[in-house]
């Protein structure tokens, strides 16, 4: 207890010194005064700009609303959608999660070229977080977002919701990326917005030839991602080849394609919805896994069913060797699975000594096991456990998976074996070596800062949660620790073994904080799901 109360006074004291430092070099300025009570913080105005497309909204109206303890509040502002669909919103001094509504106007159908009213049908946004200058796009794919978020609108979910459409659909980010008119020639460097006015263009040519509407489509796609069942995941994957036949004839044969592109491949044609769960297939489920900070010895390892998202039943126990390793025969079992390792000790890399796990449990969720599976239990994958907080879907766990990933540099935080830094180094296998070494970086600034690994793991997981300023102060605190920990693990401590010297954390670490390196050698892109179908494509998912 003392311990931990140390670690917490060592946090406050490090973000007290950077409130100051801020204040002090804004000179503690005001601001505007906001139009709305809840979320509002001093500074500079928060200006959004926005494209409101089913193609472009012509003489809509954009309503900005605040949202507060997850539900949609006090409007904000409004503008009205010109000839392009663009608008431009004033949100003065609040700054927060905002939903974007527009309704009313009309736009021109990009399969048939008539002008369609909007009539009825509201196109929303959901923004995790509104902030500076902001661009949004607000189209079919966000609607079907805020219809999977079902009332709720937390950070959380609204991140859940906009990545598992982007992905489902073959894009990086659905509300940041504007989309490309497609009766107006391609623009060079822009194939990103070129395809995602493709994508809503599919849904005219389907609306046109199989005669479903635009809210029905859009109300398919939502309640199909909900619906983790077979029968969901039948019906989503057919309206999927649909939509991508329809993407193809649009692009190759509507003369209302004017973008002069007819060769990008609609990235939908590797729909891959995930395991639903507690499903029993042809071949066992084999799984190979390693337990590390650094490695776990004599650990046991439960292994658990996830079903509708939650931990389910054990499918099998074990206990892990000398150097961490586990083998578990789950037989038929396929789906998404919990690891949890507890008891068991390490040697602490920093220190070179014997560490007790104690009450510490490390976990990792994996979000389809099928055939031979390589799992990795860390740190890293206990904190993107800790981030999901308690909805295991399997959507979210690749999400917190990927999440964490790229914050850390590491490709793939579960499918990595990490390197144990005191025997060497893993020729030609850099990803594991530094692996490694981001969990010695983590050793290393227990040791300096007086913090421990639990107080770490959930101070990562609960600053990626928090999106307000302070949630990222902290985390920006704890990486920059982290940081300064990896280089000096690596290129100071003795219990550094491996031979390698001149690594720099990657990802998301390298421009977080002040850290120094460029990400180049270990960074991460993540994965993308399954939902890419060609590489010509370039698009990254999530």
């Amino acid at each position: 207890m003392g311990t931990r109360k140390k670690s917490y006074a060592v946090l406050a004291l490090l973000l007290l010194v950077l409130a100051a430092v801020a204040l002090t070099g804004c000179g503690g300025g005001g601001g505007t005064t906001s139009t709305t009570s809840g979320g509002d913080t001093p500074g500079n105005s928060t200006i959004m700009t926005g494209t409101a497309s089913k193609g472009p909204i012509v003489n809509g109206t954009a309503s900005v609303y605040g949202i507060t303890n997850g539900q949609k509040g006090s409007l904000l502002t409004t503008a009205s959608t010109g000839a392009s669909g663009s608008f431009t919103a004033n949100l003065g001094t609040y700054s927060g999660p905002v939903m974007v509504e527009v309704t009313g106007g009309s736009y021109t159908d990009e399969a048939t070229g008539k002008t369609v009213q909007m009539g009825s049908m509201t196109l929303r946004t959901a923004l995790d977080n509104a902030s500076g200058n902001v661009t949004v796009a607000v189209t079919p794919l966000t609607e079907a977002a805020v219809q999977y978020m079902n009332g709720t609108f937390t950070t959380n979910m609204i991140t859940l919701a906009n990545t598992t459409v982007g992905t489902k659909f073959g894009m990086a980010d659905i509300v940041r990326t504007i989309p490309h008119n497609v009766s107006t020639p391609a623009v060079t460097g822009q194939d990103s917005q070129t395809y995602y006015g493709f994508m809503l263009a599919a849904m005219s040519q389907m609306a046109s030839t199989d005669n479903i509407s635009i809210p029905n489509m859009i109300t398919s796609i939502a309640s199909g991602l909900k619906d983790t069942s077979s029968t969901g995941t039948q019906t989503f994957a057919a309206l999927m080849n649909t939509m991508n036949q329809r993407f193809s004839d649009f692009e190759t044969t509507n003369p209302n394609n004017k973008t002069g592109v007819t060769s990008m491949t609609s990235m939908m044609s590797g729909v891959n919805t995930g395991g639903g769960g507690g499903m029993i297939g042809g071949g066992n489920t084999v799984v190979s896994g390693m337990a590390s900070k650094g490695p776990i010895a004599n650990g046991t390892v439960a292994i658990y069913a996830v079903t509708n998202g939650q931990k389910g039943t054990l499918l099998l126990s074990t206990t892990t060797g000398p150097a961490g390793t586990f083998n578990a025969d789950l037989g038929g079992y396929t789906g998404p699975m919990m690891v949890e390792v507890t008891g068991g000790s390490y040697t602490d890399e920093a220190t070179g000594r014997t560490a007790q796990m104690g009450s510490m449990m490390l976990r990792a969720a994996l979000s389809n096991a099928t055939g031979n599976v390589t799992v990795a239990v860390t740190p890293l994958t206990e904190a993107a456990v800790q981030y999901m907080g308690g909805r295991m879907t399997p959507d979210m766990i690749n999400l917190a998976n990927n999440m964490m990933g790229s914050k850390f540099g590491v490709q793939d935080i579960v499918q990595t074996l990490p390197q144990n830094v005191m025997s060497g180094a893993a020729a030609g296998n850099t990803g594991q070596t530094y692996y490694g070494l981001m969990l010695a970086a983590m050793s290393q600034t227990s040791a300096t800062n007086n913090i421990s690994i639990s107080t770490m793991m959930s101070t990562i997981a609960d600053s990626l949660k928090d999106t307000s300023s302070t949630g990222s102060q902290t985390f920006n605190n704890m990486v920059s620790l982290m940081g300064q920990g990896f280089m000096t693990f690596e290129t100071s401590n003795p219990n550094n073994r491996t031979g390698v010297t001149t690594m720099t954390p990657g990802g998301m670490m390298s421009t977080s904080g002040g850290m120094m390196g460029t990400g180049g050698t270990n960074g991460t892109t993540g994965t993308n799901g399954g939902m890419m179908g060609t590489a010509s494509n370039n698009m990254i998912g999530l």
